[in-house]
C-alpha cells in the first residue's frame, strides 16, 4: 500500500502509523491528536505541525523519527543474538540490519516476546519486554538471566514495521509446532516471517511448502490461510527447483484432499481448500476428479458448483489442456456476462498449444488481425483493458486470470518465443495505446517464470536501448529484481533437493 501524507509518499502506511503511536505511547498519542484538533480546527496545518503536537505531549523529539520513517524507503531486519550457559541467558541483543541501497537505520518501538511449549505442547507467551531498538545493536538486558524458551519472537505485538529472523533453536521450533502457537497474531507473524526467508533465499521453497502442508490445515483463520497456501503456490512454481514442482505439488494437492472431507470445517476454510484442490491438480486422476465435478459425477461436500467454482476448474482444465475450445465456449453461452467473456478469454489464451498461444498473441499485439475460429462469440473489435488484461494473464500464467488464483507457471517450451517480441513490442505499444493499456500489456507479460540469465539478459539489452518511456523502464527494471530474487530462490532450492 503506498500512501501519501504532505507530500510525502511512503509504503505500509497502517503500519508507520502503529510504530508511531507505539513510539510515543498511547496516551500521548491521544492527548497530542487532541492538543492537534484544537489547535488548527480553524486552518490547515502541515505534517511537522502534527509531529509537534505529539512531541509536546509525549516529551519526545520526531523529528529523526519523521525523517527516518517518512522520507527513506527500505525495510529494516532484526536478528536475534543470544548467549546461553545452564538454561539462561547470559547476553540478549536485538541487531537491527539495512539493505546497502537503503542503508537508514530507524528508531523503533517493539515487543520481544519468549515463548514456551506448556504440558501439552502449546506454545504460550512467558514473558513480553517492550524497548526502543535504535542503531546497529541494543542490549535487552531485562532479559539477560531468563531462562530460554522455545520461541523468541521479535517485533511481538506487532509494533513496528521491519522484517524478523529467528535464531536455531526458534526456527526449529516453528518447523515443528507453527500451527500450536496459540496467539493468532504472533502466528500471522511468523508465518510472514518465513515467507520472507523464503524470498530472500535463507529457506527453501520447499521447506515452506512443508511448513503450510503441515500446518495450515490448523488453522482457523480463513484469511491467512488463503494467503500462505497462494504463498506456497508461489513458492513452488516460481521460487522452487522445477524439478521438484510435481512432488511439491502434488504434495499440497493431497492435504486439500483431506481437507474438503473434513466436517470440522468452517465453510469459507471448506471453500478455500476446494479451490486449492482445484488449483493444484495436475495428474491425469486429479484432472479427472475435477472434469467429474464439472459434469456433476462427483461433488465437493458442502460445497455448490457455482459460476466463481466452474470457472475456476474449466481454467486448470484449459491449462492442462483438458478444455478444448467448445467447452470454454459453452461455459461462456451459459454465463454471458462481461466477467464471463473475459473468464473465457483467459481460458482460451491458457490453452498449452503453440496455436493457441499465437491466437492470443495476436489478438492482444494486433487487434485489426482476423479473429481466430476459436475466439468467434469471445471478443471482437477493440478490447478494454479488463478484457486485455485477462488476454494476457491466461497466456502468461493459465488461471490465475480465470479465477483469481495461480495454479501453475506457463510452459516455458511455449512461452520462451515470445519473450524478445514482447520486447520488440513495447515501443510501438507505448506509443500507440493509451497509458492503461501499455501499463497492463508491459506488466502482465513480463517474463517473470522464465528465470535464467538468457531473459535477463533479453531485458537488460531492451533496457539499455532507449528507446522506453519510463513507466515501461520501471516496470522492466521491477521485473528484472524479481527475476533475480526468483534465480536465487531456485538455487537454493536446487540445493536443498540435492
Amino acid at each position: 500500500m503506498r500512501q501519501n501524507f504532505d507530500g510525502i509518499t511512503y509504503h505500509k502506511g497502517a503500519s508507520v502509523m502503529r510504530q508511531l503511536v507505539a513510539w510515543v505511547g498511547d496516551e500521548a498519542f491521544k492527548r497530542g491528536v487532541q492538543d492537534y484538533f484544537k489547535r488548527y480546527r480553524w486552518g490547515n496545518a502541515d505534517l511537522q505541525q502534527f509531529l509537534d503536537c505529539l512531541r509536546r505531549a509525549s516529551g519526545r523529539d520526531l523529528t529523526q523519527w519523521g525523517q527516518d520513517w517518512l522520507q527513506t524507503t527500505g525495510l529494516n531486519t532484526f536478528y536475534a543474538h543470544l548467549s546461553e550457559q545452564n538454561g539462561r541467558y547470559t547476553a540478549f541483543a536485538v541487531e537491527q540490519t539495512a539493505l546497502p541501497a537503503h542503508p537508514t537505520l530507524r528508531a523503533h518501538r517493539a515487543g520481544v516476546g519468549l515463548y514456551d511449549r506448556d504440558a501439552k505442547g502449546v506454545l504460550r507467551l512467558r514473558r513480553r519486554v517492550e524497548t526502543d531498538l535504535t542503531g546497529a545493536i541494543t542490549p535487552i538486558n531485562e532479559l539477560v538471566g531468563e531462562r530460554v524458551c522455545d520461541l523468541v519472537l521479535l517485533n511481538d505485538g506487532d509494533l513496528t514495521f521491519a522484517k524478523l529472523r529467528f535464531d536455531e533453536r526458534s526456527l526449529a521450533t516453528l518447523k515443528a509446532d507453527l500451527s500450536n502457537l496459540a496467539d493468532p497474531l504472533a502466528r500471522a507473524l511468523c508465518w510472514a516471517a518465513l515467507w520472507d526467508l523464503t524470498r530472500d533465499s535463507e529457506m527453501p521453497a520447499r521447506e515452506f511448502v512443508e511448513l503450510v502442508a503441515r500446518h495450515a490445515p490448523a488453522e482457523k483463520d480463513s484469511l491467512l490461510v488463503e494467503r500462505v497456501t497462494s504463498q506456497a503456490r508461489s513458492a513452488i512454481d516460481l521460487y522452487g527447483d522445477p524439478a521438484n514442482r510435481t512432488t511439491a505439488r502434488e504434495r499440497l494437492h493431497q492435504v486439500a484432499a483431506t481437507q474438503v472431507t473434513s466436517l470440522s470445517l468452517a465453510p469459507e476454510l471448506h471453500l478455500i481448500w476446494s479451490r486449492i484442490l482445484v488449483t493444484t491438480a495436475a495428474s491425469e486422476e486429479s484432472l479427472a476428479q475435477i472434469a467429474a465435478i464439472l459434469d456433476g459425477k462427483e461433488s465437493f461436500p458442502d460445497i455448490a458448483l457455482d459460476t466463481d467454482l466452474r470457472w475456476l476448474i474449466i481454467g486448470q482444465l484449459s491449462e492442462e489442456g483438458k478444455a478444448d475450445v467448445a467447452m470454454i465456449q459453452a461455459t461462456m453461452a451459459s454465463d454471458p456476462s462481461d466477467i464471463g467473456r473475459r473468464r473465457g478469454m483467459a481460458c482460451l489464451a491458457a490453452r498449452p498449444t503453440a496455436a493457441a498461444k499465437e491466437e492470443a498473441w495476436q489478438r492482444v499485439a494486433d487487434a485489426s488481425a482476423p479473429l481466430p475460429k476459436a475466439w468467434k462469440g469471445a471478443t471482437a473489435g477493440e478490447l478494454s483493458v479488463a478484457s486485455l488484461a485477462a488476454i494476457l494473464r491466461g497466456f502468461y500464467v493459465g488461471s490465475v486470470g480465470v479465477g483469481g488464483m495461480m495454479a501453475h507457471g506457463p510452459r516455458p517450451e511455449l512461452l520462451r518465443p515470445y519473450v524478445q517480441r514482447y520486447l520488440d513490442a513495447l515501443p510501438a505499444i507505448w506509443a500507440e495505446r493509451t497509458i492503461d493499456e501499455a501499463e497492463a500489456f508491459t506488466e502482465c507479460l513480463y517474463p517473470s517464470h522464465l528465470v535464467d540469465d538468457q531473459v535477463v539478459a533479453k531485458i537488460d539489452r531492451a533496457l539499455e536501448s532507449g528507446e522506453l518511456p519510463g513507466p515501461a523502464v520501471r516496470i522492466l527494471r521491477e521485473g528484472r529484481d524479481s527475476s533475480l530474487r526468483a534465480q536465487q530462490a531456485r538455487e537454493v532450492d536446487r540445493a536443498a533437493g540435492a
